[in-house]
């Protein structure tokens, strides 16, 4: 008996034992986590009613409303249930967990960040501030297979969208950092466009898969200095974990040449956290080939607040890699420049300093499609150079007046041409009482009449108040001006010198032959040896310094403003000897400088350029 109970006991033993073995041990899921304190905007606590949620991975899993008046708001965080494989439910451990706010309008990140525990209770005040935050841009289109070349997207972001601090990544592709990565606009509507991204080759993304949009604080204060997930798509047969959330996932992609596109418009994508719903298939939109052109229409402005040059110019055909800013101190010097910015969007770029240190600094923009650059831009420039006041001689300065192409550069006056008044507002700051501070008279030379021209000046006057009157004559190309300095002084002038305006250089058989000119800033080198001289003046207007080379001019000079004369002279003589040519000396030409040319004859001289005219 006792046998026979023994053999039904082990047999009892044995079947549970199976059972057991046959089970499924299921391991508990991990408990939220909480945490909860008070949440402040720029320093002061926000009131009700703004959402406050945990997000891990690009996937919002909770959410909440800040209440009692005062901030209060409390989140809790759920944890990724291990036994569910095919879908990730929330924060694995330890993962990096990031807190948003948002009014319905407005989103911002908070300082603070946490890595998932199970079961933990964190009580801390969440912190977000207004600057430097990220754009809410949006994977606006996902071509995962092109028809030919690579594998691209298009994101939703504003017309001013720097993505710089922005990079794209997948969970099986380690991804790309879009800083210096070709994007331009298209589809522009209103003040956001798509820009169109190239992932850099043809095996980046799969038929299915994910995609995230990626931003990092380039200050490292928003969400502890680490990468948020501004905007993550899933999208076709994705049936494990990480890559499928529970944020439910659009079609997949069928064929090459088709692409997934979000719904609404670039300029208000729709976002419902359901890819499904938010994403359907479509032809893959495809850019529109940028042509390599150059830039038109360059022009600097001084910010004389600031002491910056500010850089506009018109629209190259929106090049794909936006536009390189070049710059050199010496306008003759050998390319390539200093890059002083690559990629830049928009049309105008703000050199800091540029007015205000003690440099001349010339300007050339390029527009490129990330690769390949279009042609040169005009030559911009700010240029300095010195006004003298000699207490013992004199005061008379002459000097060059930029060939401004751009009214707006120079027209200080707003009366749509340069005029005197433009010179004295923009070395004096005005042309009221106590504006002689540096120059108290400006004329022209008057070639037809071998005398000074119409004059500008200020005048102090009891009865009708101190201040500059006379004739606002116009400045016209190539007329340099006479200064008269009640003090010696740098002044930093800008322009852009056009190639195409002509100068008529006078000879009146009556009455003389000297004509003041302007020399453009950015004048062509026409003997090569690295500087401008007096002999490249003579090689523009005659095209040889030799035998015969006299029949428009046959003496250059320049006013000496510290001895309050002619300067060195270079001129043609006649010498049965050495022979006929120019001699003398051939002096260097400094920036702002004028000369005069002795006239043999009546003549236009248009003045080649280092750079030509680029208009349009």
């Amino acid at each position: 008996m006792k046998k026979e109970k023994m053999i039904g006991a082990m047999a009892l033993a044995f079947t549970v034992m199976m059972i057991f073995s046959s089970m499924t041990v299921f391991a508990a899921p991990p408990q939220p986590m909480t945490r909860q304190g008070i949440a402040n905007l720029d320093g002061v606590a926000v009131g009700d009613g703004m959402e406050i949620s945990a997000w891990a991975d690009g996937v919002k899993y909770v959410a909440n409303n800040t209440y009692y008046g005062d901030g209060t708001y409390k989140v809790n965080v759920p944890g990724n249930d291990p036994d569910v494989t095919t879908e990730k439910d929330g924060a694995d451990d330890n993962e990096l967990v990031v807190y948003w706010m948002s009014d319905g309008t407005n989103w911002y990140i908070a300082n603070e960040v946490d890595n998932f525990v199970s079961a933990s209770d964190i009580l801390g005040d969440l912190n977000f501030t207004s600057a430097s935050q990220p754009y809410m841009a949006k994977i606006w289109e996902i071509v995962p297979e092109p028809s030919s070349g690579n594998d691209f997207i298009w994101i939703a972001a504003p017309d001013t969208w720097n993505a710089s601090a922005y990079s794209i990544k997948t969970d099986n592709w380690t991804g790309m950092s879009l800083n210096g990565v070709a994007q331009y606009k298209s589809n522009t509507a209103g003040t956001w466009s798509a820009w169109y991204v190239d992932l850099g080759g043809n095996q980046r993304l799969n038929f299915s898969g994910d995609i995230e949009l990626v931003w990092a604080d380039p200050n490292g204060n928003v969400a502890g200095g680490n990468a948020v997930v501004i905007d993550r798509v899933e999208y076709g047969s994705i049936n494990t974990e990480p890559a499928n959330t529970i944020m439910p996932n659009a079609v997949k992609v069928s064929g090459a040449g088709k692409a997934l596109k979000r719904a609404g418009t670039v300029s208000s994508p729709t976002d419902t956290e359901n890819c499904s719903s938010d994403f359907s298939e479509v032809d893959a939109d495809y850019p529109l080939l940028w042509t390599a052109q150059p830039v038109y229409n360059l022009w600097v402005e001084k910010d004389t607040v600031n002491g910056d040059a500010i850089l506009h110019w018109d629209d190259a055909g929106s090049p794909p890699g936006g536009y390189n800013i070049y710059e050199s101190t010496d306008p003759l010097a050998a390319w390539p420049w200093t890059a002083l910015a690559t990629g830049v969007n928009g049309t105008s770029y703000t050199h800091a300093s540029a007015v205000s240190d003690a440099n001349s600094h010339f300007y050339i923009v390029r527009a490129t499609d990330g690769s390949t650059e279009g042609g040169n831009s005009s030559m911009a420039f700010v240029a300095k150079f010195d006004v003298v006041n000699n207490a013992d001689k004199g005061d008379i300065n002459w000097v060059s007046i930029p060939d401004e192409i751009f009214a707006a550069a120079r027209d200080l006056n707003g009366d749509g041409k340069l005029s005197a008044s433009d010179i004295v507002i923009d070395i004096e700051g005005g042309t009221g009482d106590g504006t002689n501070t540096k120059i108290d008279q400006i004329a022209y030379w008057d070639a037809n009449g071998q005398t000074t021209g119409a004059v500008y000046s200020y005048t102090e006057d009891p009865f009708s108040g101190n201040g500059w009157g006379g004739t606002d004559f116009t400045i016209t190309p190539g007329m340099a001006v006479s200064l008269q300095a009640t003090s010696s002084f740098t002044w930093v002038t800008n322009g852009t010198d056009s190639g195409t305006n002509g100068y008529d250089i006078i000879n009146n058989a009556d009455k003389g032959d000297i004509n003041w000119v302007s020399v453009p800033f950015t004048i062509k080198d026409m003997n090569g040896d690295g500087k401008i001289t007096a002999s490249d003046i003579v090689l523009q207007i005659e095209g040889g310094t030799g035998d015969g080379t006299n029949t428009k001019i046959d003496q250059i000079a320049y006013w000496d403003a510290n001895g309050q004369t002619t300067g060195a002279v270079y001129s043609y003589t006649e010498d049965p000897f050495s022979g006929n040519g120019w001699g003398g000396t051939d002096f260097t030409i400094t920036p702002g400088m004028a000369v005069s040319l002795q006239a043999t004859s009546s003549f236009t001289w248009t003045p080649e350029l280092v750079q030509d005219e680029v208009t349009q």
